[in-house]
């Protein structure tokens, strides 16, 4: 009997662990967190750090990788600052203004080369233009601190020809901190992630559906006395 208890527990145990896990996916990749400044010169960005996803050639997984995709999210100005890089030096962005250069969020066009750059976010700006060609281009817009789907989209010139360069459709998650306050009625409310630590978090509810579960699965095979 106290075998099939430790057997069903161990079971239990995984069981959540998956679901735990799922959940974690669920929330997408986040965006490096800090600002940038939308003029042509990328200098601020880390590449590897603020590297966000590839962009492939006809947004198909299968071909070849044409651009990338770099991230950043300011959670005071609620902004999200996006930059787009030719992946080689063969590679150029096309200056078409065929409005095929744009950020997508939640399926909407958020700022594309049409936008301008007058300091305030939408903004947009190439990078690297010389002869109706560029190395990229970068990018903002105001995006709220919650889950989104994204996609990013360029037109570079690769073997001679105009190509489509595209990242699939993507998850991102923007969590911005431990706290939000309201003053006026001296409430709090807190958020399931604090800034510095970015690990998912077991909610309140789903712990306690586990345990209780478990503690029932455990009880249904203790012995019971007979009289």
């Amino acid at each position: 009997m106290n075998k099939k208890i430790v057997v069903l527990s161990l079971a239990l145990a995984a069981l959540l662990a998956i679901l735990a896990l799922g959940v974690a996916t669920a929330q997408g990749k986040e965006p490096t967190y800090g600002t940038a400044v939308v003029n042509g010169d990328y200098n601020e960005w880390d590449l590897t750090q603020d590297f966000f996803a590839h962009m492939y050639r006809a947004g198909n997984p299968d071909k070849l990788v044409e651009s990338s995709l770099y991230l950043r999210y300011d959670c005071i100005s609620k902004t999200l600052f996006a930059l787009v890089l030719a992946d080689t030096p063969t590679v150029t962005v096309q200056v078409d203004g065929a409005e095929e250069h744009w950020l997508k969020v939640n399926g909407n066009i958020v700022v594309d080369e049409q936008t301008g750059d007058d300091g305030l976010p939408p903004d947009f700006s190439w990078v690297g233009l010389q002869n109706g060609a560029a190395q990229g281009w970068e990018a903002s817009a105001g995006v709220t601190a919650e889950n989104h789907s994204i996609r990013a989209h360029t037109i570079v010139t690769d073997d001679g020809e105009l190509q489509t360069s595209s990242t699939i459709p993507l998850s991102l998650n923007i969590d911005c901190g431990a706290t939000d306050v309201d003053i006026s009625s001296f409430t709090a409310r807190w958020l399931n992630d604090v800034a510095e630590d970015k690990s998912p978090h077991w909610s309140a509810p789903f712990f306690g559906i586990g345990a209780l579960v478990g503690l029932c699965v455990i009880a249904r095979f203790l012995p019971t006395k007979r009289r």
